[in-house]
């Protein structure tokens, strides 16, 4: 089974589970990869603690690097990380927000739901809508399905099952 694998994409949560520890102590990593990084400063301390306890790999396979991968960080949330992931001296890799696949914009609307429905009716693909709190979500994602459009939400309260389901269907 390990000699196949390249790529086990785990949640933090995962990485504490009594039924998976067993798992990660044999499997023949090489990297540690922690994508989304900027979340064990932002999220670590209350939102998903066990962020904070992603470094217990290292319990397993000491020598293994860390890969922290980010797009969000500022100077106080790379130098938290780096602490929180005990980062032996990181290579911090610096890009700006400008790249050619990613469109960004700052529109002063009156009515943002429909601005939301024009611009999502301009894609091609499928598309994720960030809003301000878990309500909005499940109201947005209403909006949506009411105009025939394919939507759900999905925010941190959601049990792992539905998370998993959804994960799959995006």
């Amino acid at each position: 089974m390990f000699g196949q694998m390249k790529l086990l994409y785990v949640s933090p949560e995962r990485l504490q589970s009594s039924s998976f520890i067993p798992v990660i102590e044999r499997l023949p990593l090489e990297y540690i990869v922690v994508d989304e990084a900027h979340c064990v400063s932002m999220w670590g301390y209350d939102f998903r603690p066990s962020y904070l306890q992603i470094t217990e790999v290292r319990k397993w396979h000491p020598k293994v690097p860390i890969i922290a991968l980010t797009a969000t960080a500022t100077e106080e949330v790379i130098k938290d990380m780096s602490d929180k992931l005990a980062l032996r001296q990181p290579i911090v890799y610096k890009a700006g927000f400008l790249r050619p696949n990613l469109k960004f914009g700052v529109l002063v609307v009156e009515d943002k739901r429909s601005k939301c429905l024009s611009l999502i009716a301009k894609l091609k693909g499928p598309a994720v809508v960030y809003v301000r709190n878990r309500r909005l979500t499940r109201e947005i994602a209403g909006m949506l399905k009411a105009r025939k459009l394919s939507s759900t939400y999905y925010h941190a309260g959601l049990d792992q099952e539905t998370r998993k389901k959804t994960n799959k269907n995006f």
